[in-house]
C-alpha cells in the first residue's frame, strides 16, 4: 500500500520539490562536471583541449558526442558559480571555456563544406588583430557598470567593424543554409547578445548570467523578506533580461531549460510576482492537508491566479512523471474554483476535506454531516431533525460539493468515495439531493485578446507546430488549461503576427482580468514564445526571414554587406 501511495499521490511532494525548480549556484557541481568532461575527452583538463584545425592537434575524442556534450554541460554551468576560477585552476575560466565550445562547434558536424569554408573564413578573421580586439572588447563588457561611458564604448562597438563582420559572415552562412548548425547559431547568440538594444540600452550592460547572480540569488531566498524578493526581481526582470531569454532559448537550444527556470522566476499576475509568493505557499502547507494547501495557493489578494501560471511553467520545463502532469493540470483547472458567490470552494466545503493529508490520504472519522444524521443507515427513516440541518450543511456546500469532489479525483487522492459516502447516503434518505457542480468555464464568459509576436505570419501558418506553440504559450502565460483558450484569428505580415485568442472562465469579468493580466506582460516585454523561438530560429532561412527578429538595424545590415566584399 505504501507503495502505490507514493507512485499515485506524488501531487503535494512534487509541488514542493517544484519551490525549487530554479537552479541556483552551480558550484557544488562544478568538480564532478570537470572531471566528466576530462575522462569523457580523455584530457588532464580541460583548457588542453582545444585544437588546432591546421595540424589536426588536440584530443581525438575532440569530435565525439560525449566529449562534446561534457564541454557544453560544464560551460553553461560556469557561469552561475561565483569561483568557477578558484574551483578549475584556471584564470577567467568562463570565457576560455566558452572559446571552447565554440571551437568544438566550429570544428563538428558540419552540415556542408560551403559551411566549413565559411567558417574557417571567419575564425580567421576573429584571430586577426581586429578581430581578437573585437572578441576581447565584448568578454570586458560584462564587467563593465551601467553607466553613459559603458553605454557609449558598446555603441562604438556594434556601429563598427566589430558587428558589421560577423552580421557579414552570419549572412553568407545563412545563404549556404547553415541556419541548423550549432556553430552558426553560437556566433549569432554571441553577436546579437553583445549588441542588443532595448530603449537606447545595451543589454550586455543591464542582464547577463555572470552579472546578475547575487540578484537571481536574493530573488530565490525564501529566507529574506518577501519585499527583498520583489525588490531584487524588480531589478532582474527588466526588458533586457526577456530579450536574453529569447536568444538563448532560440540559439543556444541545450539552455532551453535554463531560460524557462528564469522567466519562471519573473511571472507576474497583476502587480505582483508569482514565485516568491508561490514557494512561501508552498512552505506554508507542507505539513498541511489538501483543503488548506488549496485555499492557500489560491488565497484572493495574495496569490489569485499565480499557482496556475507557476504550474503551467513546470509543465513547460518538462521532466515530470505522468502523475505530477496529471497533477499540475488539475491544479490548473480546478484548484481555485468558486461558487457563484466567488468563494472558494476549497473553503466551503473544508469539513468534508479536511482530514486529507498532505500525502493525499485521508485520517481520522470522516465527516458525517450533522450529529442527528451521523447514524443512519441505509434505508433508515430520514428524522426531521436531520433533513432540517443536513438541508443547511447541503446549502453551504452548494454547487462546490461536486465541483470539489472532481478536483480531488483528477489530482487523483485516495477514497474521496469513502470522504463522501455517508453525505451521499443522507442526501439520498431525506430527499436532500446535493447542487450539480459549479461550472469550470461559462460558454458565455468567452472574451478576446490579442497578442503580437516577432514571426512572419507566413511562416506561422505554414511551419508544422508554429500555431500549436504559440496557443500553448498563451496558455501558459494565461495561467490557464487548453480547453479554455482558443484561438479565434491569425493575421499579420512579413515581420509579426497577431493571434486573436479567446478565453473561458468561470464568469467574464474573470475572463477579462486574465485577458489584463497579459496585456500587463506585453507592456512590460516579458511574453516569451519559447517553443517557436527555437523552430524559427531553426527553420527560418535566409536574410529577410531572420532580419525580422535578429538584426538591429537594416543600416547595419547594408554596413555588413559592404564589408562582405573585402572578405571574398
Amino acid at each position: 500500500l505504501h507503495a502505490k501511495n507514493m507512485q499515485r499521490f506524488v501531487w503535494l511532494v512534487s509541488v514542493i520539490a517544484a519551490a525549487s525548480a530554479v537552479t541556483t549556484s552551480t558550484c557544488p557541481s562544478l568538480a564532478s562536471l570537470n572531471t566528466a568532461a576530462q575522462t569523457a575527452c580523455d584530457v588532464p583538463s580541460v583548457f588542453s583541449l582545444f585544437y588546432t584545425e591546421v595540424l589536426g592537434e588536440g584530443s581525438r575524442q575532440f569530435c565525439v558526442s560525449g566529449c562534446v556534450d561534457a564541454v557544453e554541460a560544464l560551460t553553461l554551468a560556469v557561469p552561475r558559480c561565483s569561483t568557477a576560477d578558484t574551483l578549475l585552476g584556471q584564470s577567467g575560466a568562463i570565457g576560455l571555456l566558452r572559446s571552447l565550445y565554440q571551437q568544438q562547434a566550429r570544428a563538428c558536424s558540419s552540415p556542408s563544406q560551403a559551411c566549413t569554408q565559411v567558417m574557417r573564413a571567419y575564425s580567421r578573421w576573429e584571430a586577426s588583430s581586429q578581430g581578437n580586439n573585437c572578441v576581447n572588447q565584448a568578454l570586458n563588457f560584462s564587467t563593465l557598470p551601467n553607466d553613459a561611458t559603458a553605454q557609449a564604448t558598446v555603441a562604438s562597438h556594434c556601429n563598427g567593424l566589430c558587428f558589421s563582420v560577423p552580421s557579414a559572415y552570419l549572412a553568407r552562412l545563412e545563404h549556404h543554409s547553415c541556419t541548423t548548425w550549432k556553430a552558426y547559431r553560437l556566433l549569432k547568440l554571441q553577436t546579437q547578445e553583445t549588441c542588443s538594444s532595448i530603449g537606447g540600452s545595451h543589454c550586455t550592460l543591464v542582464f547577463n548570467e555572470q552579472r546578475s547572480a547575487a540578484i537571481i540569488d536574493q530573488a530565490q531566498n525564501s529566507a529574506t523578506p518577501l519585499a527583498v524578493r520583489d525588490s531584487a526581481l524588480d531589478t532582474l526582470c527588466t526588458p533586457c533580461f526577456f530579450q536574453f531569454l529569447r536568444q538563448h532559448s532560440a540559439l543556444e537550444t541545450s539552455a532551453s531549460n535554463r531560460m524557462k527556470e528564469l522567466e519562471l522566476l519573473c511571472a507576474k499576475d497583476q502587480s505582483r510576482y508569482c514565485y516568491p509568493r508561490y514557494t512561501d505557499a508552498v512552505a506554508v502547507t507542507q505539513t498541511q492537508g489538501i483543503a488548506n494547501f488549496s485555499q492557500t495557493m489560491c488565497q484572493v489578494g495574495v496569490m489569485d491566479n499565480c499557482a496556475a501560471k507557476i504550474f503551467g511553467r513546470l509543465l513547460r520545463l518538462g521532466g515530470l512523471s505522468t502523475a505530477q502532469q496529471t497533477a499540475y493540470r488539475a491544479h490548473i483547472r480546478s484548484m481555485c474554483i468558486v461558487n457563484p458567490q466567488n468563494e472558494l470552494c476549497s473553503a466551503r466545503v473544508d469539513r468534508a476535506v479536511a482530514g486529507f493529508n498532505s500525502s493525499g490520504i485521508y485520517q481520522g472519522n470522516y465527516y458525517k454531516g450533522p450529529d442527528t444524521c451521523a447514524t443512519m443507515h441505509a434505508g433508515d427513516t430520514c428524522l426531521w431533525g436531520c433533513q432540517r440541518l443536513f438541508t443547511q450543511v447541503r446549502d453551504d456546500f452548494g454547487c462546490c460539493y461536486e465541483a470539489y469532489q472532481t478536483y480531488l479525483r483528477e489530482i487523483p487522492v485516495q477514497d474521496v468515495d469513502g470522504a463522501f459516502a455517508h453525505l451521499d447516503l443522507v442526501a439520498a434518505e431525506c430527499s436532500r439531493p446535493v447542487k450539480v457542480a459549479c461550472s469550470v468555464f461559462n460558454s458565455e464568459s468567452g472574451t478576446e485578446g490579442s497578442v503580437t509576436f516577432p514571426f512572419p505570419v507566413d511562416f506561422v501558418q505554414n511551419v508544422a507546430g508554429m500555431r500549436a506553440s504559440l496557443e500553448a504559450d498563451i496558455e501558459i502565460i494565461l495561467g490557464r488549461p487548453p480547453e479554455a483558450v482558443h484561438i479565434v484569428d491569425v493575421e499579420g505580415n512579413d515581420k509579426s503576427t497577431t493571434i486573436r485568442y479567446s478565453v473561458l472562465a468561470q464568469t467574464a469579468a474573470r475572463a477579462q482580468n486574465f485577458i489584463e493580466n497579459l496585456n500587463s506582460d506585453i507592456n512590460r516585454a516579458a511574453v516569451v514564445a519559447f517553443d517557436a523561438e527555437v523552430q524559427y530560429a531553426l527553420q527560418c532561412q535566409g536574410i529577410t526571414c531572420s532580419m525580422a527578429v535578429w538584426l538591429p538595424s537594416l543600416t547595419l545590415l547594408l554596413l555588413g554587406w559592404a564589408v562582405n566584399a573585402l572578405l571574398l
